[in-house]
């Protein structure tokens, strides 16, 4: 069993949190063979990488046979999503390594998704004791830069598919 990280925007983590949301997928891109068998790249969206054709769907083997980035049935995703950290040493933007540093705990880490959209100022609905209006708004980072420490969803696959966007059905639209 491996772990791999996984970027989701805000809403997508609602979505997650509230079960509503229990499938995801990539655009992939058909990369050829690693060691035999049949690779499939996930498309960048910082790279342009041209569409990716699979009219050869009907001659991939077995997904067991497929190799994909993201890992295989029983591997785990752990989420990246925005975050704060109300803590003296990094609440500016101190760094932060792949060990959980000294006097941060659980109940430090804020995470913008869990505010209600439709108000202004995720941090006095999360945080509370914010004081935005006096020292400003907290800095909040990127998931891209979050470290699996302090994330806090992670998800198990459990199958892997490919198919066309064209060939979703309603069901399976609700679910992602």
């Amino acid at each position: 069993m491996k772990e791999r990280p996984i970027l989701f925007s805000g809403p997508m983590v609602r979505a997650i949190l509230e079960g509503r949301k229990t499938q995801t997928r990539r655009v992939v891109k058909w990369a050829g063979n690693l060691n035999g068998k049949p690779y499939l790249n996930i498309r960048n969206r910082t790279k342009a990488v041209a569409p990716a054709f699979l009219s050869d769907l009907q001659n991939i083997p077995e997904i067991r046979d497929i190799v994909c980035p993201f890992g295989m049935p029983g591997d785990r995703l752990w989420v990246r999503e925005s975050f704060y950290i109300d803590h003296c040493d990094y609440s500016e933007g101190g760094r932060l390594g792949s060990e959980r540093p000294d006097g941060v705990t659980d109940d430090q880490i804020y995470y913008p998704a869990d505010a209600a959209q439709d108000r202004p100022h995720w941090c006095c609905q999360t945080i509370p004791e914010c004081c935005c209006h006096e020292v400003g708004r907290p800095r909040v980072r990127s998931g891209r830069f979050m470290p699996r420490w302090a994330s806090r969803i992670t998800l198990e696959i459990t199958n892997i598919r490919v198919e066309r966007l064209q060939d979703i059905s309603e069901d399976d639209a609700k679910a992602e």
